[in-house]
């Protein structure tokens, strides 16, 4: 088998749009339309807003969301700071994710924020902060493919 080119379409935030091409291994399989997605926003307006973007990004690259957690192939958690209890329901589906041994994303304030927290709580798992949601295609991508980013 010979490698493929794959183009890829980025917009940003802003409206700007930017293609990337990536080159798929031979053997190595990445079809964005057969995995689905469990997300789980907490906390600030800021975030839902984040979350929406991370979700139209994601489905506009062919993946499928789920209100089912159990029927996901990955969670992505959007987490927020500012309120308390966001952050210890947060934690619990963190814990849950990977003693169910599911792909997962955590994104938003959380992560970026609280460095004790990132540093044990959250060693291991795929983390997107605020200021790269534009990147999330491509963190999904590697969580899914068994890569920690």
């Amino acid at each position: 088998k010979a490698n493929t080119v794959v183009r890829k379409v980025i917009k940003s935030k802003h409206g700007n749009s930017q293609e990337e091409y990536h080159e798929l291994l031979e053997g190595e399989v990445k079809v964005p339309g057969s995995h689905t997605i469990w997300l789980k926003t907490y906390g600030c307006s800021h975030n839902v807003s984040d979350g929406e973007y991370m979700q139209g990004l994601l489905a506009d690259y062919g993946y499928r969301f789920t209100e089912d957690r159990d029927a996901a192939d990955l969670w992505l958690l959007n987490s927020c700071t500012v309120k308390d209890p966001s952050q210890a329901s947060f934690m619990h589906l963190v814990k849950a994710a990977q003693e169910k041994a599911i792909g997962l994303v955590v994104a938003g304030c959380v992560p970026q924020a609280d460095r004790k927290l990132r540093d044990q709580g959250l060693a291991g798992i795929s983390m997107v902060g605020v200021q790269q949601i534009d990147k999330i295609v491509d963190v999904v991508e590697q969580t899914l493919a068994g890569n920690k980013v």
